[in-house]
C-alpha cells in the first residue's frame, strides 16, 4: 500500500522540473517511484524508514546524478537521502 509520504514526494517530484530545469518523467508504482528521461531510466526511489533511498541506474551519467541530487535537496532539505550507484534493474516492467 502506498504511503501518504510517498504520494506527497511523488507530487513534489512532478514539480521538480521548474526547480531544476530537468525534463524527467516520474512514474508511481506500488511502493516506489521510477524517474526517467526520454532515453533511459535514471533511478528508483523508495522509502527507507525515515529516509529516501535513491538507486541510480548504472547508465545514468555522473553529471545527471549530481544535477538530480541537487534538485532533490531543494525539496527534501531536512530529510536523509541514501544514494546507491551503478544499480542494475531487473524484472521491472517497461
Amino acid at each position: 500500500m502506498e504511503s501518504n509520504r510517498l504520494r506527497r514526494f511523488y507530487h513534489d517530484l512532478r514539480n521538480l522540473g521548474a526547480l531544476s530545469g530537468l525534463d524527467l518523467d516520474i512514474r508511481k508504482e506500488e511502493g516506489y517511484l521510477l524517474v526517467s528521461d526520454r532515453q533511459r531510466l535514471w533511478c528508483l526511489i523508495r522509502e527507507a524508514d525515515t529516509a529516501w533511498e535513491i538507486c541510480f541506474n548504472r547508465y545514468c551519467d555522473e553529471d545527471s546524478r549530481i544535477a538530480f541530487i541537487k534538485a532533490i535537496r531543494k525539496i527534501t532539505p531536512h530529510e536523509d537521502v541514501l544514494i546507491g550507484t551503478d544499480c542494475v534493474f531487473l524484472s521491472l516492467e517497461s
